[in-house]
């Protein structure tokens, strides 16, 4: 995409966001001034079930997503503007969008002016006109004016969805260059170079110039470089989307969450895998200069790719419940650096009860929060934590044992990487794959079901 088509998006952009805004005021101001005159109380009383009707019609079109009453408003564009497609058609929704909330921005600002101002001009003789043309208008010019500054830029994130069914524009421009395209960022590239730098590295280190025909120490090797490369690639699947507020965009488009989830997952795993395929074929060339066991060889790197993704699917779920890539990283790298050193983590629970009924009722307090917060409801998280807590106190007093077996095997679940470990000592079996898999499955569905809340609140 060139400078130029990049300065006519931008065009595009502008002359729709300020045509709608123009015409969303001159529907909007006029309404907004009547939702507050027409009160029962106001300079120009209308009729109750006026009023009414009025609120209602304002308040339906305030609560549907934009891009549903994109497709709602269809014939309404294909009569006005003689098309559904393209940058003038965007126009009429946008104003069909923006007016009621233009309509409340007004409202808001007018109710805010002192009532002794408008009695003062109604005891000097004042007509409904008159007051609100010369006193109510004018007195909260300011507020007005900072309403339609807050209009004007909700009208601009309205055009860049307009994108989705065909509009022009910037949101054109993010939709084809962006969402569609994983690669066209620094990010993939960086992961990539970094991951075959790596590679090549330690195949060059261990294999060729100490000519070691064991290949899956090199890559047991990388897991330490998977730490800082792999929340890189998973930190933007939906943290940028929520940042942007193109996750509407998702949320409301029709495909299913599980499909949006797989969808980000593999475009994931294809950046992490494509640098792989390198790998591939350093254990040919090793078997062109002596013995290499190659089932040893592909079986490590099988493990490490199911490793790789099974830390991705736990990165994409952290990526759905912040709006913040930072924080994505962050968060994404404890977790893995947590699962990467769970074996000495382990052997702080091998000597005492105490320590695991600790650590459990931590556990316990996090998901008495969780509850809490999910269901929106005190009692839930409180009702949690005593019901835990009892049970807890219960089999540390009674069988203390129980609760240390218990702890370690939690433990053992969360040790991410010794699977893979496990395979690159000669012990790749079934189990690995199914616990990867699982793994997978697992944070796949809590990822799901965080988008799932986020689209019905």
């Amino acid at each position: 995409m060139s400078f130029a088509d990049y300065g006519f998006a931008v065009w595009e952009t502008f002359y729709v966001t300020v045509l709608a805004t123009a015409f969303s005021l001159v529907i909007g101001l006029p309404l907004g001034v009547l939702l507050v005159a027409g009160d029962k109380d106001g300079v120009l009383p209308l009729p109750g079930w006026l009023m009414h009707l009025l609120n209602i019609v304002i308040n339906i079109l305030r609560s549907v997503p934009f891009l549903i009453l994109m497709i709602c408003v269809f014939p309404l564009s294909r009569a006005i503007v003689g098309t559904t497609v393209g940058t003038k058609a965007t126009i009429v929704p946008l104003v069909v969008a923006a007016f009621p909330f233009v309509a409340r921005l007004v409202e808001t600002s007018l109710r805010e002016l002192d009532e002794g101002v408008v009695e003062a001009a109604q005891s000097m003789g004042a007509t409904p006109f008159q007051i609100i043309t010369k006193v109510m208008i004018p007195e909260c010019l300011p507020g007005l004016i900072s309403s339609m500054t807050t209009a004007l830029t909700t009208i601009l994130g309205y055009s860049a969805m307009s994108g989705a069914i065909g509009g022009g524009g910037l949101g054109k421009v993010a939709i084809s260059y962006g969402y569609y395209r994983y690669f066209t960022g620094m990010i993939g590239w960086v992961v990539a170079a970094v991951s075959l730098f790596f590679l090549g590295l330690y195949y060059t280190n261990r294999n060729l110039l100490y000519a070691s025909s064991d290949f899956a120490s090199v890559l047991y090797t990388m897991t330490m470089i998977l730490l800082f490369l792999l929340p890189a690639i998973s930190m933007r699947s939906f943290a940028e989307e929520r940042k942007n507020r193109t996750d509407q965009l998702l949320l409301t488009s029709p495909v299913s969450i599980p499909a949006i989830v797989a969808g980000k997952f593999l475009a994931e795993v294809a950046v992490f895998a494509l640098p792989l395929a390198a790998a591939v074929l350093m254990p040919l060339i090793l078997k062109a200069f002596g013995t290499v066991s190659l089932v040893a060889a592909y079986s490590a790197v099988l493990g490490y790719l199911l490793l790789g993704s099974a830390c991705l699917a736990v990165g994409t779920w952290i990526s759905a419940l912040t709006e913040n890539q930072i924080l994505a990283y962050l968060a994404t790298f404890g977790a893995l650096l947590v699962a990467y050193i769970m074996d000495g983590i382990q052997t702080m629970f091998t000597t005492g009860n105490l320590l695991a009924f600790i650590a459990f009722m931590v556990v316990v307090l996090i998901a008495s929060i969780l509850v809490g917060v999910i269901c929106k409801r005190l009692t839930a998280g409180v009702t949690v934590f005593c019901v835990g807590a009892v049970v807890l106190f219960i089999l540390f007093r009674l069988r203390p044992a129980w609760l240390l077996t218990a702890f370690n095997a939690v433990l053992s679940a969360l040790a991410l990487f010794d699977p893979f470990q496990d395979i690159v000592g000669g012990m790749f079996s079934i189990p690995a794959i199914v616990y990867y898999l699982s793994v997978i499955g697992l944070f796949l569905f809590l990822t799901g079901q965080a988008l799932e809340r986020r689209r019905w609140n």
